[in-house]
Parts: C-alpha cells; structure tokens; sequence
C-alpha cells in the first residue's frame, strides 16, 4: 500500500473511539490522504501483528479491547490453569473455555467473546493457537497442522462405534477429545451422510 497508507491506517486505528470495519478504515484513510484508498488494500494492512480482530472485518488495537490489562493477565492465568488441569493433548474450542469461565465468574465476564478471549490468551507461553478458534496446551507438542477437524472425527468415532449417532452423541465423543461451540452445525461429506432425522451415518452403510 506504501508507507503514506499504512501510516493513515494507523493513525485511523490510534483516534477511533472503538474498533473499525475495514470498509469505514478505507474511508476515512481516504479522507486523510485525499485519494481513494482500496477497501482491499486496507484490509490487507491490517494483518499485522498489533492490530486485533474484533468481529468479522472489524479491527482495533488492544487499547479498544473492553478488558484492562490486568484483567487479560487474570483470564490468562486462569485458562493456563484450566488448560493444565485436563489432558495434555486436548483440543479446546475458544466457546468452550468461555462456557468454563463464565461458569466461574458469571457476573464478571459479559463482554468476553472468541476475539477479546483470544487478546488475553494469545500471547501466553503455556498456550498455542491451533487455529479456528481451537487451542491447546504448549507441552503437548501440537501445532496448526495438528488441529482435530470436526468431520474427520466425526467419521472416525462412527468407524469405531459401528452405528448411527445423534448429533448430540457426535458432539459429546468429539468433547472428550476437543473442544467443541455449543452451536457446532455438523456438515456432511462424501462419507459422513444423514441417515435420518438427527441421525449420522456413513456413506458405505
């Protein structure tokens, strides 16, 4: 974009009074040079390593985040905790920690979400991102690439079961390996097919 629009950018991001759609960021990036700025290239600005993600193409700086400092030090130690006190190689989802937490804290927590999770967690060394909002535990060696995907377990648990489950049944098994969002919509392949109301099955059945 050149340094005269990545400077804008930043600028725009440091006065806003909240975080920024990356449309409305092209916006005012273009008020302040007095040329049209691309909404493509100003998103394509933000990914670095001081701007956060807020909501789906929203953007801010940890400064908009709604927790002080002190308070994503505490959510972070107490995840740390959690995360140790479970097996070492489970996988949790961003929704599944937040359930735990609010369980623990309920009136303390209502603005925490997936994003603003992530800004008190992310940086910690006992923590890995996997992503997908999935997480696991720093000792247990995993990384991206061994990130759990939802539908490959799902056929893997009904090769072991040897029949139809629920969806429900599918969410609970897959819960004792990864975490898993209360609204998990569980989507078909080739193999993992629908064979009645609620009810999954393979393909080859």
């Amino acid at each position: 974009m050149g340094a005269g629009q990545e400077a804008a950018v930043t600028a725009i991001l440091a006065q806003a009074e909240g975080p920024l759609h990356f449309t409305e960021i092209a916006r005012r990036a273009s008020e302040i040079l007095g040329k049209e700025v691309d909404e493509r290239r100003a998103h394509g600005a933000l990914n670095r390593d001081d701007v956060w993600l807020f909501d789906r193409g929203t953007y801010g700086l940890l400064d908009h985040c709604p927790f002080p400092s002190s308070k994503r030090q505490s959510i972070c130690r107490v995840v740390e905790h959690m995360l140790y006190q479970a097996p070492t190689n489970k996988q949790w989802h961003s929704e599944e920690i937040i359930d735990e937490l609010t369980a623990q804290f309920p009136s303390r927590l209502e603005d925490l979400d997936p994003y603003v999770l992530r800004m008190c967690i992310e940086h910690s060394p006992k923590i890995t991102f996997l992503n997908r909002m999935v997480w696991a535990r720093s000792d247990s060696g995993l990384e991206v690439g061994d990130r759990i995907e939802t539908t490959d377990s799902f056929i893997q648990i009904l090769e072991e079961v040897g029949e139809p489950l629920s969806s429900q049944e599918l969410k609970q098994r897959l819960s004792e390996i990864r975490g898993v969002a209360e609204n998990m919509q569980i989507r078909g392949n080739d193999r993992l097919v629908a064979v009645g109301p609620n009810l999954w099955g393979l393909s080859e059945w």
